[in-house]
Formats: structure tokens, C-alpha cells, sequence
């Protein structure tokens, strides 16, 4: 390969001067990749994606280049690696990076976000070079979205994020809000991803459910479940308090957010037997 050709590589795109994307390259791509000029590697795969290198690390910084690596899951993307992605892309800005992954759909799809949070490139621009490697499923047109808001959200702008239960649109409320560095998770039920209640009878495993979509309402607004400050748990039956609060404590134990559990009556289901609100500081 003649130094500095860059053509073999996988699913490469040429953005800008600055700019490069591309799947995994092997090790003597990596090599024409320095000999191009770039000084900058960004590993948005897995160890596990297919083609990965065992020591990327080593191979780039033996060809004199930077790498930074922030694995995210094809399947399950989570927002605060995308807001660290914003903020590495950010600092090196006036550097030459070459950004992959496995088969340059994450890095296209982040890069679009970016240049929407950085407004470095009108929206038609950045939806067309999107467009020159794929166009995103409905996992990741909400992760595209969802990571946008979050970075508006962190410069202070409020960011609102729904699902598709049932109550929000009638009662007039979000899953969640964040303004800034703080966020607030409405009363959270044991709902699957269809709107069914889960663990019917059962506080542990109504619990267990809520804390699985408190963790997905707070990575949607940009946090983490080691971010929450505060939780305060509704159930029907007190005496059963155990039952929450195991499940609760495996969550939180490492955690410790201050806390309160109340019996209520009832709540907007008779089935539901348990509602838990929470509240995130991130940084």
C-alpha cells in the first residue's frame, strides 16, 4: 500500500480536510492514516465489534497519533457516551481526526448530532453526508435526537423527554426534564416498552422494572443511574416495604441518593403497586 492511500479502508468518507470517517481499519491502514496526516484516532466500536484490533491503542500511538476510545453498543447506545463524543470532537476541533467504528454507521450518525450541537454545518449538509452511509433506524433517529437534546440541555436549555405510555399526553407531563445539570424523573411505573404493567402482584419485581426505565429516562436526558440525588417511592402496601427496598438497594447501594417511602392509597392503577420519582445532578 503506497504511503498515505487511504482507499482500501472500509466504508471510508472524506468530509472535510480536517475530517475523516470510516469502518475498522487494520494495522497498515492505520499507518497510511498517519502517513495522511491525521493526528487524531476515534474508536467509536466495541473490543468485541467484528474486525477490531486486539491493541489499537498501541498501533496508533506507535504511528505517533492520539487515540481516544468510547465504545458504544450498536444495540443499546447510551447519550452520555455521545455528550463525551461532543466534547472530545470539541477540544480537538482544530486537529486532523479520523473517527471509525465497525462499519462507520455510529460515526455517522454522531458526527451528524454533533455538527447539529456544534452548528459547524447547516442541518441539509449534515443530513446528506448522514445519508452517504446509511440512514438510521428508530433506535438511532431517538438517539440522534435524544443526544442533541441532552447536549442543549447541558448549555442550560430545557430539554423535555417522553415515551409512548399513555398517561403523559392525557395528564400533560414529561417522563423527564433537565435544565442544565440537573434532572427530574416523574413518578416511574413498572411498564414495559409496550405500556404493560410488569410483575403483576409483585412489588420486587415492579421494582426491579421501575429501576430498569428510571436508568432509561435518565440516559435519554443525558445521566446515569450514579447521578441521582434523590428517590422517593410510593407503594400501596407498606407492610411489603422489603420487598421495595431490596430492589431498590441493588440499584442504589453503591449510590446512597437520600430517599423517602410513603404509602399512598392508591395508584393510577389498581395494579400498580409501586411509583417511584427520582432526581440527577450530572457532572
Amino acid at each position: 500500500m503506497p504511503a498515505g492511500d487511504l482507499s482500501t479502508i472500509r466504508d471510508l468518507l472524506l468530509l472535510s480536510d480536517r475530517l475523516a470517517t470510516a469502518g475498522q481499519p487494520t494495522e497498515a491502514e492505520l499507518a497510511a492514516v498517519a502517513a495522511r496526516g491525521y493526528d487524531v484516532v476515534i474508536n467509536l466500536a466495541l473490543a468485541t465489534s467484528p474486525g477490531a484490533l486486539p491493541d489499537e491503542a498501541a498501533v496508533v500511538e506507535r504511528h505517533g497519533m492520539e487515540y481516544v476510545h468510547i465504545p458504544i453498543d450498536f444495540t443499546a447506545p447510551d447519550v452520555p457516551s455521545a455528550l463525551r463524543f461532543f466534547q472530545v470532537m470539541r477540544e480537538r476541533e482544530d486537529r486532523r481526526l479520523f473517527v471509525h467504528c465497525a462499519a462507520n454507521k455510529r460515526v455517522s450518525a454522531l458526527i451528524y448530532a454533533y455538527r447539529i450541537v456544534s452548528g459547524t454545518l447547516g442541518p441539509a449538509q449534515a443530513a446528506h453526508d448522514l445519508g452517504r452511509r446509511w440512514q438510521p433506524d428508530d433506535t438511532w433517529r431517538r438517539y440522534i435526537d435524544d443526544s442533541v437534546a441532552a447536549a442543549r440541555a447541558a448549555r442550560g436549555e430545557r430539554v423535555n423527554v417522553q415515551t409512548t405510555t399513555p398517561w403523559e399526553p392525557i395528564v400533560g407531563y414529561a417522563r423527564a426534564v433537565r435544565v442544565g445539570q440537573v434532572v427530574h424523573v416523574s413518578g416511574t411505573t413498572a411498564t414495559d416498552e409496550t405500556g404493560a404493567i410488569v410483575g403483576a402482584g409483585d412489588p420486587n419485581a415492579q421494582t426491579v422494572q421501575i429501576m430498569k426505565n428510571l436508568r432509561t429516562a435518565l440516559e435519554r436526558a443525558g445521566a446515569r443511574l450514579e447521578h441521582v440525588v434523590r428517590t422517593r417511592i410510593y407503594v400501596v402496601d407498606i407492610s411489603r416495604w422489603q420487598d421495595v427496598g431490596r430492589a431498590h438497594g441493588e440499584t442504589f447501594a453503591a449510590i446512597r441518593p437520600t430517599t423517602s417511602m410513603v404509602e399512598v392509597r392508591r395508584l393510577i392503577a389498581p395494579e400498580i403497586l409501586v411509583e417511584i420519582e427520582a432526581e440527577a445532578i450530572v457532572g
